[in-house]
């Protein structure tokens, strides 16, 4: 092997290493601090729940007995964050679920890196290319190798099975199984049904026997012996069987008739060949590679040892895709979420996939190798085209992968925009399957704002009148467009409840924006109407005042509720004045923002929202007479202080209400 093919592979290696490790890069934050990927949440959970620092009453019964190797590396990263952290506050979830991402996106290259060296053990350097290239660089397994779930260390640990027996077999070590082994236990320590790993471990292990049992036969005891001890420890030291989710209990009921189901199991395999191109892009490499071997038996384009790790990837693949048949069935409505258990089936089609493409190319050389140089030529350039053929496409998804994980979405906008301006007075509704039915929920969503607001649940909100709701405290309803078209179903009675309501907030998907309408309602409107204009801008719509009739000393409570005009151009300030009926003279006052200190008027861009003033509080002189007064207030420059002139251009430049003192 000369220098420079030397470098030229090292090269190679890097690139596809490169791609691996930027794709998930660029994706392993995707949408942080909001957060829609449940499973996530289960294990943060679980793991919180393990460590005893928070109560969990519905997770730990849920998934009682769920694999515990990864919740053991989520309570790891939680300790590490922790001891890390430099915010004088405690972590969020949001904290916790970045690194750990990043921590699954790093064991997907690592995986990268296992996939491409079983495919050089089974098909050389270029075998090794297209498997790698097939695993690292797949839009759909980018996708799946980046969130905060198990599935990543799965496929870490299949592959590396794959990987020790093939190198078991490569050097005629029977050492290297202990890696195999190693592996097993560990993959099925991260997900029960990763059982099918087994397939490699035990099929290179039978072959040792066979070959020469006296010399292995305490080995195999000894893998024996520490096997079982694994198993024990799962079953009567941790408790595996207890495990009743959804999956569990799925195969439990109907796990053989799934398995052996022919639409689920196509369904599955279909998916499962996603990264090498496609079911037919995968059976035309096999099934041609197949022939070439069979037309050239003679030319020992792959050893017995090759063709025994081949044969156990075919048994691996089978048996996985019927074992995953038997609780999930991926289809294309709901892949995303399936997608990830198939998977560890793919690490290995790959190396089988790279091995075929090597048998293929190699007889494309050995066809032109009478023709010397040209053959190298036409070799490589098949090669390129071949590589060109997956990887345009391939890579047209990673960027549509990476543009899409870099877009906001409307739930994300939502919370926001509650967090500045929704005042925390009351609990918010929605109907318990919503698409926003866990944004305020920080363990679900991820939400990191200051305002910690209280919900409820309720599918019928039209039972009751918003009034009633208002006096059980509930202030606010919040739904989607899907809500209303898929779970009401555009039902009469919710129309007219909504329009008894006071739609507060429209916040809409657009092109950079994803996600539903949300709609945000106040259960009742402000107390007095009203139709008043600050400049040519902001409109006051409405006020709630605690009372118009106080006493000396006593403390008045003022809320506006604002429209806009149009954007305002600079940022007011709100006065609210004290005066005697029959002059200008201040005899209390208070200065304010119209709203939050988040929210100044220069951000009120949005004409059809409705800006919720905050609560004013003017206290009483404690010696004032009774009689009739005014309450004045208006808006004003708070860099210039001159007020704004009101619709009509009149001088005063102010609302005014008659209060009552005494009497």
């Amino acid at each position: 092997m000369t220098k420079r093919f030397t470098l030229t592979l090292l090269a190679v290696y890097l690139l596809l290493i490169g791609l691996a490790t930027a794709t998930r890069l660029l994706t392993f934050d995707h949408f942080l601090p909001f957060k829609q990927y449940g499973d996530e949440t289960n294990m943060y959970l679980l793991a919180r729940h393990f460590r005893g620092v928070e109560v969990v009453p519905v997770i730990p019964e849920w998934l009682a007995g769920y694999p515990p190797l990864y919740i053991w590396v989520n309570m790891g990263v939680q300790h590490f964050v922790e001891w890390i952290y430099w915010k004088p506050w405690a972590p969020l979830p949001t904290d916790y679920w970045l690194i750990l991402r990043l921590f699954s996106g790093l064991i997907g290259v690592f995986t990268t890196v296992a996939v491409a060296n079983l495919g050089w053990h089974l098909g050389g350097h270029w075998g090794a290319w297209f498997a790698g290239m097939a695993w690292g660089f797949s839009p759909w397994v980018v996708d799946i190798n980046i969130h905060a779930i198990p599935d990543p260390f799965v496929y870490l640990f299949c592959i590396c099975a794959w990987v020790f027996a093939a190198r078991a077999l490569k050097t005629n070590q029977i050492g290297w199984m202990w890696g195999s082994l190693l592996a097993v236990i560990l993959a099925i320590y991260a997900k029960y049904p990763a059982v099918y790993v087994l397939v490699p471990y035990v099929g290179v292990m039978l072959l040792f026997l066979w070959r020469n049992p006296r010399q292995h036969w305490r080995t195999a005891l000894a893998h024996g012996a520490v096997g079982l001890l694994a198993v024990a420890y799962l079953i009567w030291g941790y408790g595996a069987l207890q495990l009743n989710n959804r999956e569990a209990d799925t195969v439990r009921n109907d796990g053989i008739r799934n398995a052996l189901n022919p639409r689920r199991f196509g369904n599955n395999l279909w998916w499962a060949t996603q990264p090498m191109g496609g079911i037919w892009s995968f059976l035309g490499v096999i099934g041609l590679g197949v022939v070439v071997l069979g037309v050239r038996r003679r030319a020992k384009l792959i050893t017995r040892d090759q063709a025994w790790l081949l044969g156990l990837i075919a048994v691996y693949t089978v048996f996985g895709i019927a074992l995953s048949a038997s609780f999930t069935n991926v289809t294309p409505i709901d892949h995303s979420g399936k997608l990830r258990h198939v998977f560890p089936m793919t690490v290995a089609m790959a190396g089988l996939w790279g091995a075929m493409l090597t048998v293929i190319l190699r007889t494309v050389y050995d066809v032109l190798k009478e023709r010397g140089r040209v053959a190298v030529g036409i070799t490589a350039v098949v090669t390129v085209l071949l590589s060109a053929w997956w990887f345009v496409p391939m890579a047209e998804g990673n960027l549509d992968l990476i543009t899409y994980y870099r877009l906001g979405h409307t739930r994300h906008e939502f919370w926001i925009w509650a967090d500045d301006n929704v005042p925390n007075e009351g609990k918010v509704i929605f109907h318990p399957r919503s698409d926003v039915n866990y944004i305020w929920d920080r363990n679900k969503s991820g939400y990191d704002g200051r305002t910690p607001f209280d919900w409820g649940v309720d599918e019928t909100p039209w039972k009751i009148t918003p009034q009633r709701w208002a006096e059980m405290g509930f202030t606010f309803l919040q739904l989607t467009d899907g809500d209303i078209n898929m779970i009401y179903n555009g039902g009469s009675d919710l129309t007219n409840f909504l329009d008894e309501l006071f739609l507060i907030k429209t916040i809409h998907p657009t092109p950079d924006l994803l996600g539903p309408t949300i709609f945000f309602y106040r259960m009742l409107p402000p107390q007095t109407p009203a139709d008043f204009t600050f400049g040519e801008a902001i409109r006051m719509i409405g006020y709630d005042l605690s009372s118009d009739t106080l006493q000396a000393g006593e403390t008045l409570t003022l809320r506006n509720y604002y429209r806009v005009n149009q954007p305002p151009q600079t940022s007011y300030n709100l006065f609210v004045h004290l005066v005697p009926q029959d002059s200008l003279t201040v005899l209390a006052q208070v200065d304010s923002y119209p709203t939050t200190e988040w929210r100044p008027t220069i951000l009120w861009t949005d004409t059809e929202e409705v800006y919720i003033g905050r609560d004013i509080q003017l206290t009483l002189p404690a010696d004032l007479a009774e009689g009739s007064y005014r309450l004045l207030f208006g808006l004003y420059d708070y860099q210039t202080g001159e007020r704004l002139m009101t619709g009509n251009g009149e001088p005063n430049r102010y609302y005014s209400l008659p209060i009552t003192v005494g009497g």
